[in-house]
């Protein structure tokens, strides 16, 4: 007989295999490779185009990891947004159009007006 511990192990173990699975899907892991590649535009865009995970099956009863479990998109999301806040230095996308990139929100990386502000 399967025990309680013996099915939240498994579905602790298909909720990480989901996680990876979305990561991969949108070109997020390996990390080591997808660090390598991706520019933080496309850690950003791997980030927006990550799924909620729902996996009904794996819900098991009412103490089990599975029905505490936080989405990762948001931690993630969260995580990048303290990143873009503490970047210093300036748009280089302002830079090459005189602040017209940022009046108009075109920037490749979103970030506040005075990036381009503190060149003036």
């Amino acid at each position: 007989m399967i025990g309680e511990n013996d099915t939240n192990k498994r579905c602790v173990r298909s909720i990480i295999g989901l996680y990876f699975q979305n990561l991969s899907r949108v070109g997020l892991w390996p990390l080591s490779d997808s660090l390598r590649k991706l520019s933080i535009t496309g850690i950003i865009a791997g980030i927006s185009n990550l799924e909620d995970l729902e996996d009904e099956s794996s819900r098991c009863s009412y103490d089990c990891l599975c029905t505490k479990r936080e989405y990762i998109k948001p931690r993630l999301q969260e995580a990048l947004d303290d990143i873009l806040r503490t970047i210093e230095g300036f748009c280089l996308d302002c830079v090459k159009t005189e602040g017209l990139s940022s009046e108009e929100q075109s920037c490749r990386i979103p970030h506040a007006p005075e990036k381009w502000r503190a060149l003036e």
